[in-house]
């Protein structure tokens, strides 16, 4: 018998027996704990990037000539945009026929995520930044893409395949969800019959009256495509259009990585393990989006304590219904009022000016 710290007495013979077991139990423990920090920390997502660290990310890219890198990130945290939608923007959405710098844009079919419709505003840090990229590029048409590869190998699409989509592609889609909300609507009426919980004339009846509109559906979807087909087909002069592709998110990801990195900004989701983070924020493409929530709240409240702007509704509720969240009002039930108030504070915000303005 051994005596503990504690003052218990202890059979080390009889516990020498379970030591396997509670070894087992112990690394299990470890495990899960493991398990569970991992989940945490991915459960916390990306953080805004900070404006000191905003503007030496901008002001190293200028300096290195990387204008295109400078403006995904400028353009990016100004409009508030998730990656998905910042990839589709093109030259044609931010400027007229005449080549004048559209004070505020839409683009076609809303948010690739939600389908809802958004506004987006420019301001003098995206205007310069832009303009700043096209005088280096005399190349750029209107109809290609913003942000697409620097890469001689980068991937041509054809402007037809572009304009298809942007016509058809969310009628499509749309039609298609509803489909599959038919079908599991199909299997739980099946459910509810095999359980006996509805008799076999009421569920005749529904299953008829979900047929009915499933064959509407799938009649909608094939005469859309049929319409796309044809539209493909009326425009080959189109299909000999070729533009460059859009950036890809990964490769995003690695611009804003590795340029962090070469300022010696390391975060906790940094590409290289082997040296030591600098933060424990965690920035990605997603952080662009994080730092328009940020600095949205930040300009907002100094424009209402200047008196320019008049808010009678909650901060935190204007920016989560400009973000349109699932859980939000959607942006159609806005009048022109609270829709002025979004562009006066995202033309205000100017994001990484500084640093333009520097170089």
């Amino acid at each position: 018998m051994e005596k503990t710290i504690t003052g218990v007495y202890i059979d080390v013979e009889k516990l020498s027996k379970h030591v396997p077991q509670m070894k087992a139990r112990d690394e299990a423990t470890a495990e899960l704990y493991n398990t569970m920090e991992n989940y945490r920390s991915k459960g916390s997502g990306m953080d805004s990037i900070p404006p000191e660290i905003f503007n030496a990310l901008v002001s190293h890219l200028l300096a290195e000539d990387r204008l295109r890198d400078a403006m995904m990130i400028v353009c990016a945290a100004n409009w508030g945009m998730r990656f998905s939608d910042l990839s589709r923007v093109r030259f044609c959405h931010i400027f007229d026929r005449s080549g004048n710098f559209l004070d505020k844009f839409s683009l076609p079919n809303g948010e690739k995520k939600t389908q809802k419709a958004n506004i987006y505003f420019n301001n003098e840090a995206t205007r310069l930044m832009i303009r700043r990229y096209i005088a280096e590029d005399p190349r750029i048409t209107p109809m290609d893409f913003l942000f697409t590869s620097n890469s001689g190998n980068a991937p041509e699409t054809s402007y037809l395949e572009i304009e298809a989509e942007e016509k058809y592609g969310k009628v499509i889609k749309k039609l298609k969800k509803q489909n599959i909300l038919l079908e599991k609507e199909r299997k739980s009426l099946i459910k509810l019959y095999t359980e006996n919980l509805i008799d076999s004339g009421t569920f005749k009846t529904a299953s008829e009256e979900i047929e009915a509109r499933a064959e509407h559906i799938r009649g909608e979807i094939s005469r859309t495509e049929e319409n796309k087909r044809k539209f493909l087909s009326e425009n080959p002069d189109k299909a000999k259009i070729k533009i460059q592709a859009p950036l890809s998110r990964t490769a995003a990801e690695n611009i804003i990585k590795s340029a962090l990195a070469e300022i010696n900004v390391l975060p906790k989701n940094r590409t290289d393990k082997g040296t030591a983070a600098t933060t424990e924020e965690k920035y990605n493409t997603h952080s662009l989006r994080k730092t328009f929530s940020a600095q949205f709240l930040e300009t907002g409240a100094r424009l209402r304590d200047a008196g320019k702007i008049d808010l009678d509704r909650d901060l935190m509720q204007l920016l989560q219904d400009k973000l349109m969240h699932s859980s939000m009002q959607i942006t159609d039930r806005y009048n022109k009022y609270q829709l002025e108030i979004f562009g006066t504070i995202c033309r205000n915000m100017n994001i990484g000016l500084e640093a333009i303005l520097s170089e």
